[in-house]
C-alpha cells in the first residue's frame, strides 16, 4: 500500500479512543490533526496498529496515535510531557542500545510540544543499529513515532528532524 491510499487505524490505547489516519496525498501523511511531509518513497500500512511505515533504505517507523477521550481527561500535551520525561530515556536504553542524543525538546507551533531521543548500538558482528523516538502533541492528540533500522544514527536523526519540522496542525 502506498501513501496515495486511504489509511484507517484504530488505536484503543491509553485514552481508549479510535483514531483514523489518511495518507491520500503523495508525500503528505495525514494523521489528523497532525500532517507530516515525507518523501513519496515511504510506504505505510494502515492495517496494523501501530501504523507502520517503511523507508527506501529499510527504515521502519511505527506511529502510535492517542486522542483525548473527553474534556475531563488531561490534555495530551500534559500526558506527552510526563511520558517524555519518565519513559523515553528508559525505552532508548533497552536491548543493548545506548543514548546518543539525550531527550531534547523540539521546535513546535504554539500550543504544541515535541520531544526526541536517539539511541544506537553496535553489533558484535559489525554494523550499527539505531532507534529514534519522537513525541508530538497538541491539546487533543498525541503522536509517538519510533524509527529503527541499521546504519549510523546521525543521518537518520537529521533526516527525521527535517520531516518533523514540516509538521502542520489542523487546530
Amino acid at each position: 500500500m502506498n501513501t496515495r491510499h486511504l489509511l484507517v487505524i484504530a488505536l484503543a490505547a491509553l485514552l481508549n479512543l479510535p483514531m483514523a489516519a489518511h495518507a491520500e496525498d503523495v508525500g503528505i501523511l495525514h494523521l489528523r490533526p497532525l500532517h507530516l511531509q515525507l518523501p513519496p518513497t515511504w510506504q505505510f500500512d494502515g492495517n496494523k496498529t501501530p501504523l507502520e511505515g517503511y523507508g527506501p533504505n529499510g527504515e521502519k517507523v511505527l506511529i502510535t496515535i492517542m486522542r483525548r477521550k473527553n474534556e475531563s481527561a488531561p490534555p495530551a500535551t500534559e500526558i506527552a510531557k510526563g511520558f517524555a520525561e519518565s519513559q523515553m530515556k528508559k525505552l532508548g536504553e533497552k536491548g543493548n542500545l545506548s543514548i546518543s542524543r539525550p531527550l531534547a525538546q523540539l521546535p513546535t507551533p504554539t500550543g504544541k510540544i515535541g520531544f526526541s531521543v536517539a539511541s544506537e548500538s553496535t553489533s558484535p558482528m559489525g554494523g550499527n543499529r539505531y532507534f529514534v523516538q519522537y513525541l508530538l502533541a497538541g491539546e487533543s492528540a498525541l503522536f509517538y513515532l519510533t524509527v529503527e533500522g541499521r546504519g549510523d544514527v546521525a543521518p537518520m536523526v537529521e533526516q527525521f528532524n527535517s520531516f518533523i519540522a514540516t509538521q502542520t496542525w489542523d487546530n
